[in-house]
């Protein structure tokens, strides 16, 4: 079975969340539980990342990562994640230099703060200059702004879709403000007993309807779910 991204001129920019499961839920550390891989896998992987021209990623997730792929093999994901314009949320300047990285800071009370514009290949957005620690390295701009408040802007722009990978925290928060329309999951056949898990309970009901579903020859199941309400 194959899976295959809605087209057409209609298709509307959407959030989807990529992740790697235990079959307990658990999105944390997953060569505890990913103990094998297999073609089926990376089929799916390269069908979720072909629509996606942006990420966004936590700042954990951020420093495990940018060290590695700028030199990574690991394909299709490395070509993928090394040219993709990433949108990285952080208190923090990053410190370790990655290509096409914009830094995503919430807004710090300032006197009579500067607007800039963050211009890149793809499409403006608009920013807020503060006089923040100078960045480690020079990225692609500097975004002031509440996330949830960049995600639906994001979203109204042209383009393809917005990919999470990993960055369970930021992935939380999303997912809590009902900006994740789409989740694309592989869920493998080993219990971690032990770790995050994607889901946490805020106390709200949120329904998702099963799009796709496939088992790999390997065990694991890939499934598609788009978000109801």
């Amino acid at each position: 079975m194959s899976f295959r991204p809605p087209t057409g001129p209609t298709r509307m920019r959407k959030v989807v969340l990529y992740s790697l499961l235990s079959l307990d839920g658990v999105a944390e550390n997953p060569d505890h539980y990913v103990l094998n891989w297999d073609d089926t896998i990376d089929d799916f992987l390269a069908q979720t990342i072909a629509t996606q021209d942006a990420v966004l990623l936590g700042r954990r997730t951020y420093d495990d990562w940018a060290p590695y792929w700028p030199t990574a093999t690991d394909e299709p994901f490395a070509t993928f994640i090394n040219k993709v314009r990433k949108f990285v949320a952080t208190s923090r300047p990053p410190i370790v230099e990655w290509a096409a990285t914009t830094v995503v800071t919430s807004p710090q009370p300032a006197t009579e703060p500067a607007t800039t514009t963050v211009v890149n290949s793809q499409q403006p957005v608009a920013a807020t200059a503060t006089n923040s620690q100078p960045l480690a390295f020079e990225p692609a701009g500097t975004i002031s702004r509440p996330l949830t408040e960049l995600v639906r802007d994001l979203k109204q722009q042209a383009g393809g879709d917005i990919g999470i990978h990993g960055s369970i925290r930021l992935a939380r928060s999303l997912l809590a403000a009902n900006l994740v329309d789409e989740l694309r999951l592989v869920t493998t056949p080993v219990v971690a007993d032990g770790g995050r898990h994607l889901f946490e309970n805020d106390g709200h009901t949120r329904r998702w309807r099963l799009a796709e579903a496939v088992a790999s020859p390997s065990g694991a199941l890939l499934s598609r779910y788009q978000f109801e309400g």
